[in-house]
């Protein structure tokens, strides 16, 4: 039988806080990720029940009876956590969707309302996204179920699977990790329905009276991403899986745990994800992968060595932080609204490095928003 597994969640942030974030301790609570890399401390059931309280003319972000000292966009810009929107903001958003799974979907992002996704789950079972939701925010008991659901209603996806083997790993149970790690291996797909969430999450934002760049800007960097946290620690226990077999002998097992870190570091790490966030969280895991590798031996299809292999993928680490500067100085926030729901159109169409580069092509020098 399947064992069942307590979720673990962790945080992390751009620049010198996502590094925080790739070296968390394994054994404490941690915060929850969220898409623009700052955390989101995870709430009681009698915290989420107090946050809903607030009346439904309190815009997100706002603390009922005080006036906020920034406005909105200056407060997503600054990483600032934003109170849930209540029931009373996403009803009629709700209803003139005739509680669709994208509306339930959004509301039970923006809301964290467990009602809410208990309804998607019933009504809609067979939805990938509504498997993923589950698997991490549901009851911990219906972890095991919630990813088999995924896999079946996703056959392509390599995600289940890579979650599913982490799960299998961090439970001792090498054989099945394994076995999960081959199957992630034949399926071309890899994804997380972020630009999903991030749309559903702008349409109730959006009904519950925020401007077209505030719901965007909150919809975006107000995006949790659990299962970030889940590769990380796969990548870690591949590669202790690949020393355990190498001090046993076994140099051809150890090779494959090791190649099998890489190409999932790799799945995350590409030109056109939607966070950085997730890039760096990949470059980590191929690093960590790398390092146990001999460094001047050869390293991948095109001969070169382990060691240059580093150092690109530490050079690409320094590129995307040095990218990222603007989100650090609070550039978004001063932008025009045109500007910036071009910028938050272009992050989930052509990604997050994408759409930073056309914001440092449109301002020059980057941070001089308006020049």
């Amino acid at each position: 039988m399947k064992k069942k597994l307590a979720i673990v969640v962790l945080g992390g942030a751009i620049g010198a806080i996502v590094l925080g974030f790739l070296l968390l301790e394994h054994d404490r609570p941690k915060p929850l990720p969220l898409a623009n890399g700052t955390e989101l401390a995870s709430t009681t059931r009698s915290e989420e029940k107090v946050s809903h309280r607030f009346p439904p003319h309190v815009r997100p972000g706002e603390t009922p009876g005080a006036k906020p000292t920034t406005n909105l966009l200056t407060r997503i810009a600054n990483g600032e956590e934003l109170t849930p929107l209540t029931p009373e903001q996403v009803a009629g958003y709700l209803e003139a969707n005739h509680r669709s799974i994208d509306s339930l979907l959004g509301a039970y992002r923006t809301t964290r309302d467990k009602a809410l996704l208990k309804e998607a789950a019933e009504k809609y079972p067979n939805d990938p996204r509504v498997a993923l939701e589950a698997a991490y925010f549901g009851e911990p008991e219906e972890r095991w179920k919630w990813l088999d659901a995924f896999k079946n209603s996703a056959p392509d996806n390599s995600l289940p699977s890579y979650l599913s083997a982490g799960d299998y790993l961090k439970a001792g149970d090498k054989a099945h990790a394994l076995e999960e790690m081959q199957a992630a291996a034949t399926k071309s797909n890899f994804q997380d329905y972020f630009g999903d969430f991030v749309h559903n999450a702008t349409e109730a934002y959006r009904a519950a009276g925020c401007s077209e760049a505030e719901a965007k800007s909150a919809a975006a960097s107000q995006a949790l991403l659990p299962y970030l946290a889940s590769l990380k620690q796969l990548g870690v226990g591949l590669v202790d899986m690949a020393q355990s077999y190498g001090k046993a002998g076994d140099t051809a097992s150890a090779q494959t745990a090791l190649d099998m870190a890489v190409k999932l570091g790799a799945k995350l790490n590409q030109p056109d994800a939607q966070t950085l966030i997730g890039m760096l969280v990949g470059i980590a895991v191929q690093k960590n992968a790398l390092q146990a590798f001999d460094p001047n031996g050869p390293y991948g299809p095109s001969g070169q060595s382990v060691q240059s292999a580093l150092d690109a993928l530490n050079q690409q680490r320094e590129e995307i932080k040095a990218l990222a500067k603007p989100l650090e100085d609070d550039v978004l926030a001063r932008l025009p609204e045109a500007d910036l729901i071009n910028y938050r159109d272009r992050q989930l169409l052509f990604g997050a490095q994408a759409a930073l580069e056309w914001l440092k092509t449109k301002y020059k020098p980057v941070g001089a928003a308006g020049q």
